[in-house]
């Protein structure tokens, strides 16, 4: 399976295939496993929808606006399958899923805060956030440093809050420029 052979610390490999199999302990699946009542399976921002996979990180106001703010659609069967999402961005192949799936792991740790800490995050909260985790996790990316940097680019670029991140361990190559120029300039279109 694509998600074990990325280079993301094992909790985030093991978010990744829970989620694959479609067994996260949302309130919908605990709702339906017998464990929680139906008016407590409700998504914490969207009051009348059940709190399902596909709604956590596709359809819910938040995980639309992070996906939006990086120019990806996420339709609801691509939850299972997260290498579909934005698999049509102009960037790195090579770390695609890393990028994708630590953007999962954060839409679904901002809302296991919201339900258990009542803290609300935004976009650039999660997006702020992914790019912290990478920049963490770089020294797993030996031979891919510059274009995991790509990526960090992209979503800082996307968090529209360039200024306020620290600089990056990495330095920026030719071909990394060019690929960061690239998706920069097709946004733009």
């Amino acid at each position: 399976m694509r998600i074990w052979n990325t280079k993301l610390p094992t909790k985030v490999k093991y978010f990744g295939w829970l989620l694959y199999h479609g067994r996260l302990n949302t309130r919908a699946a605990l709702h339906y496993k017998g464990i929680q009542e139906l008016e407590d399976s409700y998504c914490e921002t969207c009051a009348t929808t059940l709190d399902t996979q596909e709604h956590i990180f596709c359809e819910c106001r938040l995980a639309s606006e992070v996906w939006g703010r990086m120019g990806v659609t996420c339709y609801p069967e691509w939850c299972q399958a997260p290498w579909l999402i934005g698999s049509y961005l102009p960037l790195p192949p090579q770390v695609h899923l890393d990028v994708i799936l630590l953007t999962m792991w954060q839409i679904w740790k901002a809302r296991n805060k919201l339900i258990f800490d009542q803290a609300l995050a935004t976009a650039s909260d999660i997006l702020r956030q992914v790019i912290n985790d990478m920049d963490s996790w770089s020294c797993r990316y030996k031979d891919n440093k510059n274009l995991l940097h790509t990526w960090r680019m992209y979503l800082a670029n996307s968090c529209n809050s360039v200024d306020s991140l620290p600089p990056s361990p990495v330095l920026l190559t030719w071909e990394c420029l060019g690929h960061l120029c690239k998706s920069m300039f097709l946004s733009m279109e």
